[in-house]
């Protein structure tokens, strides 16, 4: 099995819960840990901007990874969030253990 942790911003504490609860509701991510304020600078539009935001890691696997994808691109509220997905190479057996019994298996 391949571990996947996967990143994403949100404008805010209230749309970065409701994203991570989603995901853990419908078992495909087996755990969202919420960083409430990290400061972004990006630019947009042509424009320096920066930006208050909410960080979230999320840890799924691999067979779940698209499906996170969808649900964060239609439930989120950015024009274009940020999607990028990490693998785990090593971690401790009984955490993995323990992600398999709170994700959806298979396809």
């Amino acid at each position: 099995m391949t571990y996947k942790l996967i990143l994403t911003t949100c404008p805010d504490l209230a749309s970065a819960h409701l994203i991570a609860e989603g995901l853990v509701k419908l078992e495909i991510a087996a755990c969202v840990n919420i960083l409430p304020t990290i400061i972004s600078i990006y630019k947009w539009q042509n424009n320096i901007e920066q930006s208050a935001e909410s960080q979230l890691f999320i840890k799924t696997n691999e067979s779940n990874w698209p499906k996170v994808e969808s649900y964060i691109k239609t439930n989120h509220p950015y024009d274009v969030p940020e999607l990028i997905e990490l693998d785990i190479s090593n971690g401790s057996p009984e955490y993995f253990s323990w992600m398999d019994n709170n994700l959806q298996q298979g396809e």
